[in-house]
C-alpha cells in the first residue's frame, strides 16, 4: 500500500478577481458608511467673495504693526486681561467671537487704550478682533485665545 501523502493548498489565479473585487467592495462600503454619518455644510454662503477680504485683513495687520502698537493679552481663568502698547490714537473697539456659542459675541468699546481692558469671558476658545473706531487708515488685529478654567494656570500672550 502506499501512503497517500497530503497535497499542500496552492493558490490558484482563478481566485484573484474575487479577492480583488472584495476587497473594493469593503473599501467602499467604509467609505458609504462614513458618508453618511459626516455630512458636509456650507460654512459660508459665497465663499470666494469672502476670501477676498483676507487680504485687506492681512494689510490692516500689518498697518497695526508698522505702526508701532504692541498687544499684550494676559489669560486668567474666566479673565482676559489686554494691554495696547504704543501711541494710540483714540477709543478702539474690541468684538468678542465664541465659536460654540454666537448668545455671547459682542462688540464693547475700549475708550482709553492706554489703561488695560479686563474681558469677563467664558472658559474656552474666543477669537478677539481690536480696531480703530473713525480712523483716516483703519488698524486691526485679531488673535485666537483660550480662556482657562479655574484649575488651569493663566498665561501671557505677547501678540
Amino acid at each position: 500500500m502506499s501512503a497517500s501523502v497530503p497535497t499542500r493548498w496552492r493558490w490558484s489565479w482563478g481566485y484573484t478577481p474575487f479577492v480583488v473585487i472584495g476587497a473594493a467592495a469593503i473599501a467602499n462600503t467604509v467609505m458609504i458608511v462614513t458618508s453618511h454619518s459626516v455630512r458636509p455644510e456650507r460654512v459660508a454662503e459665497n465663499p470666494y467673495l469672502d476670501s477676498q477680504r483676507f487680504d485687506a485683513h492681512k494689510e490692516s495687520q500689518a498697518r497695526f504693526q508698522e505702526a508701532g502698537l504692541t498687544l499684550t493679552v494676559e489669560l486668567e481663568p474666566h479673565l482676559a486681561r489686554l494691554t495696547l502698547r504704543g501711541i494710540a490714537t483714540g477709543p478702539l473697539l474690541v468684538a468678542r467671537y465664541r465659536p460654540a456659542d454666537a448668545r455671547l459675541d459682542g462688540v464693547i468699546s475700549w475708550p482709553d487704550p492706554s489703561v488695560p481692558l479686563e474681558l469677563d469671558l467664558v472658559p474656552g476658545p474666543w477669537r478677539l478682533t481690536i480696531s480703530t473706531t473713525g480712523a483716516a487708515t483703519n488698524l486691526e488685529v485679531s488673535r485666537d485665545i483660550v480662556v482657562p478654567h479655574a484649575a488651569d494656570n493663566g498665561s501671557a500672550l505677547a501678540l
